[in-house]
């Protein structure tokens, strides 16, 4: 088993925004965490990577307790993330993006001290992951550009480049499809499934067509609860996941 929860439960005073979520996802799958707004999807997804703790419950990643483990603990263990809103460097190349990525494995980095960062710290072995990863998210090729100029489909695949560095072995993709125009959520579709022989992938996603077409299995929260799980077609096929959330997708 990757990751698992028992009872994880996240209460923001009298709100309890992941009730009692008892998740499990096995080594190598591709799935996929749905959910109207509001459902508790991204404050899920914060306690798995160790953004927010528990109230109440345990979180369990390759076997070992990790609910009081913090976030930079379970990146070296093997957790990367992406966000909402891309966390790239804009004014920098799209190399330098990766590079810094793959640096901070080896040395510490402070934001105010980027720019020292970026020139003492270069090394032989940071250039060799750099070039690595570039070649597998189909970015070499734009090695030199300022990322603050690529599309909005290719600033995601930048981002997932950046955590890739880390190599993880479970990768946590947050809404990596929002506000992609068709071509590129095509592209971005493939490059995830491709990615998924190497990886083991939850995503967070809001396009439905995209979650059915990808996911080997589908977990749908409404209020803060797990309220179904399975294949694509029996979540589709649900009468209450229908009612709360599907109803005007399917």
């Amino acid at each position: 088993m990757m990751i698992k929860t028992e009872n994880a439960t996240i209460a923001f005073g009298g709100l309890k925004a992941v009730n009692r979520v008892n998740f499990e996802l096995e080594e190598g799958m591709l799935a996929s965490v749905i959910g109207p707004n509001g459902a508790g999807k991204t404050t899920f997804f914060n306690l798995l990577s160790g953004h927010y703790p528990p109230t109440e419950g345990r979180v369990f990643y390759q076997g070992e307790d990790i609910t009081e483990l913090p976030t930079h603990d379970r990146v070296m263990k093997g957790m990367g993330r992406t966000f909402q809103i891309t966390n790239i460097f804009p004014e920098l190349s799209v190399f330098d993006n990766i590079m810094i990525a793959a640096q901070r494995l080896n040395v510490p980095f402070q934001m105010s001290r980027l720019m020292t960062f970026m020139f003492l710290s270069k090394d032989r072995k940071s250039e060799e992951i750099a070039n690595n990863i570039l070649e597998e998210i189909g970015l070499a090729d734009q090695r030199d550009v300022m990322a603050d100029t690529l599309s909005h489909g290719l600033k995601q695949r930048l981002e997932i480049g950046m955590v890739l560095t880390l190599n993880p072995k479970l990768l946590l993709l947050d809404e990596t499809f929002a506000g992609l125009s068709a071509g590129e959520t095509k592209q971005q579709i493939e490059y995830v499934r491709k990615i998924s022989e190497k990886y083991t992938i939850l995503i967070v996603e809001h396009k439905m067509d995209v979650v059915m077409d990808l996911s080997e299995r589908v977990s749908v929260m409404h209020q803060g609860e797990l309220i179904a799980e399975g294949t694509p077609e029996e979540v589709r096929a649900d009468d209450f996941v229908q009612k709360v959330y599907l109803r005007e997708e399917i």
